[in-house]
């Protein structure tokens, strides 16, 4: 099968399309211009005819009788010629007054100025359609002697009322074959002509069409080798406004969030090997100085060797719900229960690390009971997530504060404390993956940047939003609003 690029598509679709409205031209064209044309030519004849026998009616008027005009070609043509450039007026009886010879029944043409100015009057005479005089007995007056019986049409000649003789034509249109089938050939060379022409502007005008919506896409096929080939960094550049453009608008978003997904997981590939290489490294020196007898296998070293192996725990557990969240397959357990119960023991179990850096933790809450629909275990990770973030990043001796209120049938719960903070780029960075304000990766100043990934995850689950802003206490603070509408 052969296969056509499409330039060529585009080249072919309009020849065609030029091809078929030129022929759909002249076929309407000619048709049109034939119907009129010979229409307007019968029009012309009819017209002609009906003259004719105005004249014929007042010369016999005028003589009374056809002798004179028997074989009489001058006096014949003077008629036809008269009707044909005057056929609105009819025929004048003064310019009828000829001369006689003595002895001739036939008029003798008088040379004088006059006579010319009136011959020079018919020199634009047209070609006129054959016509015969007959008289009223049908026999032959003058005109073409030529023509058969049968392909006469008789038209009466009447003067005040009363049959004085016959105006003959033929039949049918024989006299027009000719110049009409010279005229049809003429009028169709000319419309091929101008199709041929038209034919080759169209060609000429199809090459930088088709360029002109070719080449973009042009650019934006080899860009998409480039990218499948890894390179991401590409951009087609582009500044028009239409479908083509948009289409290359596009392109270029897409590429721009694929290099911003591989920055993204050669950096988190990286800090997942940091995180999971800090506690191994640990766990490996330690039993290797415990198998060295460096150190002694007492309680203490094996406390250390369990916070560190805790500490791997939590980072391969927050790695599985992360991936999980993302192929969609985290489950929850959705059912009715107190949320202020859930809030309420997180706080109490995170009391001991507050009071360790003598931090003051405060609780605003204006309601006993608050009735919602969730997983209480997701949210019980969200909730402890939220108070470990605020006692890891709090200063010694700081404040925080926890309020809970009810709001147009929303849980809002907020956890504010006091400095450090961070700045508004930093605060709009702070749900990402693997997000620490601080550069190293210190085990002893924070977690491993997951957890508050993890609690967007879980919010979002419970159709519900979660932001980040500054605190009026200095540092952070953390807004939760769960729907509660749904309970029955």
């Amino acid at each position: 099968m052969i296969k056509l690029s499409l330039k060529v598509k585009v080249l072919i679709v309009l020849l065609l399309l030029t091809t078929i409205m030129v022929m759909s031209m002249a076929i309407s064209m000619q048709n049109g211009f034939n119907k009129g044309f010979f229409n307007y030519r019968k029009a012309i004849d009819k017209q002609f005819n009906d003259n004719l026998i105005n004249n014929l009616a007042n010369y016999y008027d005028e003589k009374q009788e056809w002798d004179d005009l028997i074989d009489n070609r001058y006096e014949w043509h003077e008629i036809i010629n008269k009707s044909s450039v005057n056929p609105e007026n009819s025929f004048r009886r003064q310019d009828r007054q000829l001369p006689r010879a003595k002895g001739r029944s036939t008029p003798v043409p008088r040379r004088n100025s006059k006579r010319k100015n009136r011959l020079s009057d018919h020199r634009s005479a047209r070609l006129l359609p054959p016509v015969n005089l007959f008289d009223k007995n049908k026999s032959f007056i003058i005109g073409m002697h030529s023509w058969k019986d049968e392909e006469i049409v008789f038209a009466e000649i009447k003067n005040k009322g009363h049959l004085i003789g016959y105006l003959g034509t033929l039949k049918n249109d024989l006299i027009h074959d000719k110049q009409d089938e010279l005229f049809s050939r003429n009028f169709h060379n000319m419309l091929l002509k101008v199709g041929l022409l038209m034919m080759v502007l169209a060609i000429l005008i199809t090459f930088p069409i088709t360029k002109y919506f070719t080449h973009l896409i042009q650019l934006i096929t080899n860009a998409t080798k480039q990218m499948a080939a890894g390179d991401y960094s590409i951009r087609v550049q582009s500044e028009r406004k239409d479908e083509l453009g948009l289409l290359a608008s596009n392109f270029n978003l897409l590429a721009q969030s694929l290099e911003s997904s591989a920055k993204s997981q050669k950096t988190m590939i990286a800090d997942i090997a940091h995180e999971l290489r800090t506690p191994i490294s640990v766990i490996v020196g330690e039993i290797e100085a415990i198998q060295d007898g460096v150190h002694p296998s007492n309680e203490n070293n094996l406390n250390l060797l369990h916070a560190q192996i805790s500490s791997l725990k939590n980072l391969v557990n927050d790695l599985h719900d992360l991936s999980e969240s993302d192929l969609g397959s985290l489950k929850y357990k959705m059912q009715k229960f107190d949320i202020m119960d859930l809030i309420k023991n997180c706080i109490h179990n995170h009391k001991a690390s507050f009071d360790k850096k003598a931090i003051n933790l405060e609780m605003d809450n204006n309601m006993d009971e608050c009735i919602i629909i969730g997983d209480s275990n997701r949210l019980n990770q969200l909730f402890n997530n939220l108070l470990c973030n605020s006692v890891q990043y709090t200063n010694q001796g700081g404040s925080s504060k926890v309020v809970v209120k009810m709001v147009h049938n929303e849980m809002i719960f907020t956890i504010a404390d006091s400095a450090p903070n961070l700045d508004n780029a930093s605060v709009n960075k702070v749900f990402e993956r693997w997000y620490r304000d601080e550069q190293s990766r210190n085990k002893n100043t924070g977690g491993s940047g997951l957890g508050l990934a993890i609690c967007k995850e879980i919010i979002k689950a419970h159709n519900g939003k979660i932001s980040a802003s500054t605190s009026d206490l200095g540092g952070l603070k953390f807004t939760v609003t769960l729907p509660i509408k749904d309970v029955i």
